[in-house]
């Protein structure tokens, strides 16, 4: 059964989502890149990535392995044809006869993705700052960070937005101005806003975005949405 194609534009964005991908044996059906609802999707729980719809792509699920993955990134043809034949897998096909096969769409139902995405009108606050800052605000700080929790505490106000790292168990601490970063609240609820972040997680986010990063966040335990294209879980903070 016929049920969408992949082109070099797909291909690149499968790579990139294979970084999202979980590692959890436990989980099969999330350690791998879904095609499905006509984008391409992966999470590991902390993080998701998601692409824009594109009808090409298939509507029903079909996942692909890492293997696969890598076999894509290999052979680098133009375009791909995508089947599900009768036991469920997924056969891959090129215009010179090259055919992948792959088991793992038989692994079960992927999660519904787009539930835990929250709603642009859900989430008055609204954050921009450029990728490159952050990044070198979080090579710095790191080293002051607790490597267990590997948290950073931002907190943005209209005035001035700061990066807070600590480890209380070696008195470490560090505080940096993330510069050229705006802040907003779309409903005046608030007029300032902290929220707890693994710093390792945001940085493989922002390597991945262009320098100018969109954050939208609703609350300090909300999933935020990045550039549109990105989710990622907040860290729990102490007052």
């Amino acid at each position: 059964l016929l049920i969408g194609s992949i082109d070099c534009d797909d291909i690149q964005q499968i790579k990139k989502a294979a970084s999202y991908i979980s590692g959890d044996d436990l989980r099969p059906v999330m350690m791998a890149v879904a095609l499905i609802d006509n984008c391409i999707v992966s999470t590991d729980s902390h993080r998701m990535f998601f692409s824009k719809p594109k009808d090409t792509l298939p509507k029903e699920q079909a996942l692909l392995s890492k293997k696969t993955i890598d076999l894509l990134h290999i052979l680098e043809p133009a375009h791909w044809t995508i089947y599900r034949n009768d036991a469920g897998a997924i056969v891959l096909a090129n215009d010179e006869g090259v055919l992948i096969y792959d088991r793992h769409n038989t692994c079960g139902k992927y999660p519904n993705w787009q539930a835990v995405i929250p709603k642009a009108e859900d989430q008055p606050i609204r954050v921009s700052f450029l990728g490159k800052d952050v990044r070198e605000c979080i090579k710095v700080g790191q080293k002051f960070a607790n490597q267990t929790t590997r948290k950073v505490k931002f907190h943005f106000a209209k005035n001035a937005s700061t990066a807070h790292f600590e480890d209380l168990d070696y008195n470490g601490e560090y505080s940096q101005e993330v510069p050229n970063c705006s802040f907003e609240c779309k409903d005046g609820s608030v007029e300032d806003f902290t929220i707890g972040i693994n710093y390792t997680f945001l940085s493989e986010i922002l390597k991945d975005c262009e320098d100018k990063v969109n954050v939208r966040i609703s609350a300090p335990n909300r999933a935020m949405v990045i550039n549109e294209s990105f989710l990622l879980m907040p860290v729990m903070i102490k007052d």
